[in-house]
């Protein structure tokens, strides 16, 4: 694992997206019974959700105790490496306010996100379960029947897992894994904020060109 660069960043977050792509395919019928538009458009819906919950999981994973973030699988990002994570940034951009604000955002999302996983500790069975409810998390009316039960489908999955282990009382647990998710929501809702901000500042439009 190594301090993470401006210009890992995109291409990281197109192999992401299409990861998601691969998941959704694989763990649910009714989304490969989707036309690849379709497919799409639920991706793009909820990609930065689903990639902020899975930066945050394996940030709380691997750097519990601080607010180190983890930007790619191999690469990371401290308050001490911000500076080095736009040293190869090739646009011309205010460093300085870029590197105060980007500090800011750390310490409003990820130490907020670290300290509600440390209390919920969710398995890797309830991640898998969180993801796929990041997935189906679009409100439109014209998908709400499939996300509705693809959902169900989660919720009965993990009350199998739950009764296996013994535990008796699913419905308390399940709130939890809601609640956690909707303070990753919260979160990401900061961060799509500061997004906005950086674009004006000539930072990740790249990643935006085709609509992400």
């Amino acid at each position: 694992i190594r301090p993470s660069t401006y210009t890992v960043v995109a291409p990281y977050s197109q192999i992401f997206f299409f990861g998601i792509l691969d998941f959704g395919r694989s763990a649910f019928e009714d989304f490969e019974s989707l036309s690849a538009e379709e497919r799409m458009s639920i991706v793009e819906c909820n990609f930065q959700l689903m990639l902020f919950l899975d930066s945050s999981y394996r940030a709380h994973h691997i750097f519990p105790d601080d607010e180190t973030i983890m930007c790619t699988y191999h690469t990371f990002i401290s308050e001490e490496s911000i500076e080095q994570f736009f040293a190869d940034c090739p646009f011309d951009i205010d460093k300085k306010g870029v590197v105060e604000m980007f500090a800011s955002n750390i310490k409003q999302t990820f130490k907020k996100t670290k300290k509600e996983l440390l209390r919920v500790m969710p398995t890797v069975d309830e991640f898998i379960a969180l993801f796929g409810f990041a997935l189906w998390n679009d409100l439109s009316p014209k998908i709400a029947q499939l996300v509705e039960r693809n959902r169900e489908a989660i919720v009965r999955e993990l009350s199998k897992s739950y009764t296996r282990r013994g535990m008796n009382e699913h419905a308390p647990r399940i709130g939890e894994l809601f609640c956690l998710l909707a303070n990753e929501e919260k979160a990401h809702d900061i961060t799509a904020e500061h997004v906005q901000i950086y674009r004006m500042m000539n930072l990740f439009n790249e990643g935006y060109e085709d609509g992400r």
